[in-house]
């Protein structure tokens, strides 16, 4: 699916430029729309391109995009897309990475003078935003707020697309000739919540020189530095995944050895491996066998941080960690009542070939103007087709709820009686992030106060790499939760990941329910469930945390004691 991203990224792009240009309105759609189904579509264009399949049968791409499409697999670019962005230039493109920063927003700095972010830095740093229209004093320091943001994560890469840019990458290396078998390591492995660059272990057999000359001679490596390690070869290589990869090359009775050395870090490496009398064998038939013959438990990776994990390996203590099979149901969900993608039935079916029990649909309330948010009539409309839905399909059970907004003053965006009416309600911040500690806290817990509150959605608000989170006191929340009878949510969406690991560990340790959700807008981020996963397991989480590990009657039996 590597085209259908590529190519649907250089569409969003074009549809960018085109409205920082000022260009036709209904050309920017054209080209936004056509993004985003390309970005959703399940089939492969590369697997349309094979079949002789025409582009432009597919609904919302006419005859240009279509030829556009083709040109991209006949030269991998899109002349029309590298024309625009020499038009406008790579600083003002660069601009738009920064969050509340659009292109309508980017065209009023670039037409007074600013064309790169460090234009904007300095101009910001002037108050110089404040006298162009449309911008003002309030803008300009939320802007100036969110590119300090950006700047200090610009070194890091989101779980999610590190994990699919590994995936890509040891296929194709698995086709090297004498690769015995390949996999990421270091804080990838352990699904840290971002990365700074890829590690992956490659098992070969044979001359690392040939290796690397191989590496070196592929088509999709840019460059390999190969680097001097008294452990093992290893190079640093940079290719069209946009992510800097380390390379470790491994004969293959060490692959397990040094799958273990390299994924824990240095401190549980250390750890582990200090009260071994010489040194430790290089022959484990897999790591579960070099833990045992070390004298541990086996930990996973997600654990190997030495947060306390080696202690409770050595005692035999260690926790039953959820797994994804673990996950009966999916309790934070959007459809098109609202902004997600697909329909009821689409989502509710996807959810049943996933082998769920459950899923509540949780779409936005009316503050959420941009996401469509759904009004009391809607609302009522919304109740009646889930209600079909549960009567048409069996072995599901589906609950309609609602992601409705926390106001500032801690009020909800739902009054009780519309609230009642629902199976299922999600509190979430979607504005006013920025309050301080004191308000913000109160804000939260005056939600979880409220009776139909199920669950507190995303709790932080953060967007890892483009938004803070807010200043919650996670202790007073988490108490909060807990004497209310309220769940805390493991939003999976990659961009989210919110609660993180420690916050989780923290509830979890005090009793405080949890669940692992989605956030899906589409079929597709069902996927993401797994990240979720990961995160509550970095915090040490058992199933028994989870509401949505439940079977549906116990689910069922906790609702019915809320609200």
């Amino acid at each position: 699916m590597g085209a259908n991203r590529q190519i649907a990224h250089l569409f969003s792009e074009i549809a960018s430029i085109l409205e920082i240009q000022d260009s036709n309105p209904f050309r920017i759609q054209a080209y936004k729309k056509a993004a985003d189904l390309i970005s959703e579509m399940e089939s492969d264009l590369s697997k349309m391109l094979s079949e002789g399949r025409d582009f432009s049968s597919m609904k919302g791409i006419g005859k240009d995009m279509s030829a556009k499409i083709q040109e991209f697999f006949d030269t991998g670019a899109i002349e029309y897309h590298g024309k625009l962005r020499s038009e406008v230039g790579e600083g003002i493109l660069e601009m738009l990475k920064i969050r509340g920063l659009g292109p309508k927003t980017a065209r009023l700095f670039s037409d007074a003078g600013v064309k790169s972010v460090e234009d904007l830095e300095q101009r910001l740093h002037k108050g110089g935003g404040e006298d162009i229209k449309g911008i003002g004093k309030k803008k300009s320091e939320a802007i100036l707020e969110a590119l300090t943001f950006y700047k200090s994560n610009l070194s890091f890469h989101g779980l999610g697309k590190a994990l699919a840019a590994a995936q890509v990458l040891r296929t194709r290396v698995l086709t090297i000739d004498g690769v015995v078998d390949a996999s990421a390591v270091g804080a990838l492995r352990r699904m840290t919540e971002t990365v700074s660059e890829i590690e992956m272990l490659v098992s070969f057999k044979g001359d690392e020189k040939r290796f690397f000359n191989t590496l070196s001679s592929l088509d999709w490596t840019q460059s390999v530095e190969c680097l001097k390690d008294p452990e093992t070869p290893k190079a640093v290589v940079s290719s069209d995944i946009e992510i800097q990869t380390v390379v470790y090359l491994t004969p293959p009775e060490n692959f397990y050895f040094n799958l273990a050395r390299l994924t824990g870090s240095e401190k549980h490496w250390e750890k582990l491996t200090s009260a071994k009398k010489g040194k430790v064998s290089r022959l484990a038939r897999s790591e579960e066998d070099l833990y045992s013959n070390l004298g541990f438990e086996f930990i996973v990776p997600e654990l190997r941080e030495d947060l306390g994990e080696i202690e409770a390996a050595k005692k035999g203590a260690l926790p039953r960690l959820v797994e994804l099979a673990d996950i009966r149901g999916d309790l934070h969900t959007h459809t098109n009542w609202s902004d997600g993608r697909d329909s009821v039935e689409t989502m509710v079916r996807a959810a049943l070939e996933k082998g769920y029990e459950y899923i509540a649909l949780t779409d936005h309330s009316p503050s959420s103007k941009v996401a469509n948010g759904l009004d009391a009539e809607r609302v009522a409309l919304k109740i009646e087709e889930v209600k079909k839905i549960n009567s048409l399909l069996d072995g599901i059970e589906v609950f309609c709820g609602s992601e409705v907004d926390i106001k500032p003053d801690g009020s909800l965006d739902y009054p009780d009686d519309i609230l009642s009416e629902l199976d299922f309600v999600v509190a979430s911040i979607h504005g006013s992030f920025s309050q301080d500690s004191d308000a913000v806290t109160k804000r939260v817990i005056c939600a979880l106060e409220n009776p139909f509150v199920h669950v507190l959605g995303h709790p932080t608000a953060r967007i890892i790499g483009r938004r803070a989170p807010c200043a919650i006191d996670i202790e007073k929340i988490t108490d909060a939760a807990l004497s209310n009878g309220k769940a805390l949510e493991i939003n999976a969406s990659c961009d989210r990941l919110d609660l993180k690991d420690e916050h989780a560990c923290i509830a979890a340790r005090k009793g405080v329910k949890l669940i692992i959700s989605t956030d899906a807008h589409a079929v597709r981020h069902f996927e993401s469930m797994a990240c979720g996963v990961a995160v509550a397991r970095r915090g040490w989480c058992e199933r028994g945390n989870f509401l949505n590990a439940l079977p549906l009657e116990d689910l069922r039996n906790w609702l019915k004691t809320r609200g």
